[in-house]
């Protein structure tokens, strides 16, 4: 039971899926090539933390779960690390300032992944509910769709059985046409739901269905 809980916790926070990796990876890929056009015609690179904050950022709010906001988070602190900030091609976290650094991209990941989180639950709870809200008004709509020609046969047969002496053979034959059109209706609604909607008015003591528009 814990084992289950816990890989439906993995299943809601860290998500993984191949949408998340290439968002990820075309992310930081494209922070990596400005950083390095960017040390091209700049010898400075104050520049460098901000563009990995934004790529924290955006991964965070492009992905679902924690996961590949904090993976792009610890990745961007490297990445500012080792390669865009001097001693180049060096991991020293000795620079005046490197800790914020990576408080801020880690915060930054974590607050972005958090509300991203809550409101792709809250989208999905509103979907659902309007799922159950439309399943619902499905079922009442058959339900009254079944219900008026079923009136209808039944009282078209009661009448002819209760009082047939005192009709005509003409309205007898009415009252039974209505009621086996009501049934092969009532077939076609079982067979193809997507069948056109018909209308049923009161005829005598019966219904008699008609095409709706």
């Amino acid at each position: 039971m814990n084992l289950e809980n816990l890989r439906q916790k993995l299943k809601t926070y860290a998500p993984l899926s191949l949408r998340g990796w290439l968002v990820y990876l075309v992310t930081m890929g494209l922070a990596s090539l400005i950083c390095i056009m960017l040390q091209q015609i700049s010898t400075s690179d104050v520049h460098v933390p901000i563009i990995f904050v934004l790529v924290v950022l955006i991964v965070s709010l492009l992905t679902e779960g924690y996961f590949y906001g904090i993976l792009a988070a610890l990745t961007s602190v490297i990445a500012v690390n080792y390669a865009f900030t001097a001693p180049y091609m060096q991991i020293d976290f000795t620079p005046y300032g490197y800790p914020l650094t990576f408080m801020t991209m880690l915060a930054v990941g974590v607050a972005a992944s958090t509300l991203t989180t809550r409101v792709q639950q809250q989208e999905k709870l509103r979907l659902e509910s309007e799922r159950e809200k439309l399943r619902a008004n499905l079922l009442r709509g058959m339900s009254h769709d079944l219900r008026t020609p079923l009136t209808g046969i039944s009282g078209s047969i009661s009448a002819v059985l209760d009082n047939g002496e005192y009709l005509a053979p003409e309205q007898q034959r009415e009252l039974l046409e209505g009621a086996r059109d009501d049934a092969d209706w009532l077939c076609r609604m079982v067979e193809n739901p997507a069948e056109p909607k018909y209308i049923f008015t009161e005829v005598g003591v019966g219904y008699r269905m008609v095409e709706g528009d």
